[in-house]
């Protein structure tokens, strides 16, 4: 909500939104559901509410954060660690090394850098404290590159699909 435009909804709201999805799904006839989440915020109210979910619908559902696939095995942290120059510290980061890469290997013509001047941006955050997290996501944002995302990206895809086909019976 710091920036200007911003829309969220409460933590309940969000969580009542995705139980109504489930389930009318399950309504008609889907049994295992699987949720990809993509926000930060809403990572641990989903995760924290499976259980509820799974006893409420009575269906085989989980959910996940796709930056979950980079702190899945130690071979894995250590890819990410050779990969990106801040490491697996910064992942998910929003807008910085990774996040950005990734968007600049996904949807290049969404990254737009040229004429930005952060220094001379005015930004209406609520308190000093958080220009220096803020600032440090955008310098960190400047090491992203395509072919750091290109080699992100299948992380993340590959581990999302074990785990469908994992909740499909199918390892």
């Amino acid at each position: 909500m710091d920036r200007k435009g911003t829309l969220t909804l409460r933590p309940e709201t969000f969580l009542a939104m995705v139980f109504d999805i489930c389930d009318s799904l399950r309504q008609h006839g889907i049994k295992t559901i699987f949720i990809v989440n993509g926000h930060g915020g809403n990572d641990q109210p989903l995760k924290t509410h499976m259980d509820e979910f799974r006893s409420k619908l009575g269906i085989t559902i989980d959910a996940c954060s796709y930056w979950d696939a980079y702190h899945s095995s130690e071979e894995i942290k250590a890819e990410v660690n050779k990969i990106m120059q801040g490491g697996l510290a910064s992942v998910p980061g929003h807008a910085g090394e990774f996040e950005t890469s990734v968007a600049l290997a996904a949807w290049p013509e969404r990254v737009h850098r040229v004429g930005v001047d952060y220094e001379k941006a005015h930004l209406t955050l609520k308190s000093p404290e958080e220009l220096a997290p803020d600032r440090k996501g955008y310098y960190d944002s400047l090491l992203a590159t395509p072919e750091k995302g290109e080699l992100l990206i299948p992380i993340a895809v590959d581990w999302v699909a074990a785990r469908v086909k994992s909740m499909m019976g199918q390892t």
